[in-house]
């Protein structure tokens, strides 16, 4: 990825970004960070870059010409990756200026009113790592909470059935603000309905919602038109699982969390 975006540093400080906008490029930090990659002047181009995009109110779209509910649909994910991004790879010549974009987004997260569940979820993910007070923090939680079904799960919205995606994405949002712990009843709950919804090759299934404006091609994972988003549930269920275990031990099978 750093030889990629070698080539695009320059067009970075021009405020050229690529397809996706600052929030995909967020995602790519996001990626970066999780493989303990340092700050760099490749880093620091992409952060003045993507904080050069937040709207005049505080928050960031997700600049997708056509939506691909829910991966690119909600501002709230927008927003709340680009400020775990700006903590993260932070400029210290700039260090208040990106303190002041990071407040800016915190308002905005405190103010604007979430719809889908994903909305909900990232505004506590975002205001976490914004370092919101804590009352916000819990209140966004709770909020959160209060979707949480009969069955465990959450679902994308209140018309429609819980699954992996909307489940996985709260849990990890509740688990990563602190808001649960492991050994929560509603997050075990949450582990137990994507456990029994897991399918036996180790992914997790959900139905596309998005408008098929593009021609199709096969990447190999299962289920067909509808494998973009069942890999990001896959993702996103397994990380929330794994959020669930102590540190050396086996992943519980659904026997045993019965």
């Amino acid at each position: 990825m750093k030889s990629e975006w070698v080539s695009h540093q320059e067009a970075f400080l021009q405020g050229i970004l690529p397809g996706g906008g600052a929030a995909r490029l967020a995602e790519n930090l996001l990626g970066l960070q999780a493989a303990n990659y340092p700050s760099d002047s490749i880093t620091d181009a992409a952060v003045v870059a993507i904080a050069a995009e937040q709207r005049p109110d505080g928050h960031w779209n997700s600049n997708e010409i056509q939506y691909r509910p829910p991966l690119t649909q909600s501002p709230f994910s927008a927003t709340a990756k680009i400020i775990r991004v700006l903590q993260r790879y932070r400029i210290p010549a700039r260090k208040q200026e990106l303190a002041q974009t990071i407040e800016r987004a915190r308002i905005w997260l405190t103010k604007a009113k979430p719809v889908t569940t994903e909305d909900y979820s990232m505004r506590l993910y975002g205001l976490y790592y914004a370092e919101a007070p804590q009352k916000d923090v819990k209140e966004a939680a709770n909020a959160l909470l209060a979707l949480q079904r009969a069955d465990g799960g959450w679902g994308p919205n209140p018309y429609m059935k819980s699954d992996a995606y909307a489940t996985g994405v709260a849990l990890t949002s509740l688990a990563e603000s602190r808001a649960l712990t492991a050994h929560d009843g509603a997050f075990q709950g949450g582990v137990n309905y994507l456990l029994s919804t897991q399918f036996p090759d180790g992914s997790w299934y959900v139905r596309s919602r998005s408008i098929k404006f593009q021609p199709y091609f096969e990447s190999g994972f299962p289920f067909g038109h509808d494998q973009w988003i069942s890999t990001a549930a896959t993702a996103w269920a397994a990380q929330a699982i794994a959020l669930s275990l102590e540190p050396g031990s086996n992943p519980p099978s659904l026997a045993e969390k019965r």
